[in-house]
């Protein structure tokens, strides 16, 4: 018998399964049971391994050590993957699965004053465009740089997203210190493991 602690970044969520599990299908098969929600389209990220899991049979990290300790407890960071949107080449229906997958209806209603499943796919395109742009940072030339960076594998994207959050002024999270994983809350983690 295994435990594993399950961040869920659509709803913010920690939960934890406990029971017999070897692949991503069992842990998966775990969660319908117990009633815990995740997109259908997801990853899972093992917090201390930092592998992502997307094959269902998939086989499950065993014995991974972690602050010294040994253990078959893993924790699983699960989330949309990153889709990359190019303008016009998205159908109606990736669309309507983006805003589900992203909680997006109400926005969209608020936006144009009808449900999404009544605005034009162009609208809803654009709509979904602007929610994954960017803010303006008041560090063009440094954007640029890191881009360069990036494109050119000088640094890693998780560097990358790092150093972006810091220029668009997103909080930093605090390091955790002397508290065991049951006692972290979902954001604690989070920081804890980098994700």
């Amino acid at each position: 018998m295994r435990k594993v602690i399950l961040l869920v970044q659509t709803t913010g969520i920690k939960s934890v399964v406990e029971g017999e599990m070897t692949t991503l299908a069992d842990l998966k098969h775990l969660m319908d049971v117990q009633g815990i929600s995740y997109p259908t389209e997801c990853e899972f990220k093992e917090a201390k391994t930092k592998t992502i899991f997307v094959d269902n049979e998939a086989v499950l990290p065993t014995n991974v050590e972690w602050k010294g300790e040994v253990s078959n407890d893993l924790i699983m960071y699960v989330t949309t993957p990153k889709k990359k949107i190019k303008n016009g080449g998205m159908s109606r229906a990736e669309a309507y699965n983006y805003i589900k997958t992203n909680n997006l209806q109400e926005d969209v209603k608020s936006k144009f004053g009808r449900n999404f499943t009544q605005v034009s796919t162009d609208n809803l395109v654009e709509f979904i465009e602007s929610a994954t742009k960017t803010p303006a940072s008041p560090y063009p030339e440094l954007i640029d740089l890191l881009d360069t960076l990036l494109n050119d594998e000088k640094i890693s994207e998780d560097k990358y997203n790092k150093i972006m959050d810091i220029l668009n002024d997103k909080e930093t999270p605090v390091e955790v210190k002397k508290k065991t994983l049951d006692e972290m809350s979902f954001d604690e983690i989070f920081s804890e493991f980098n994700l």
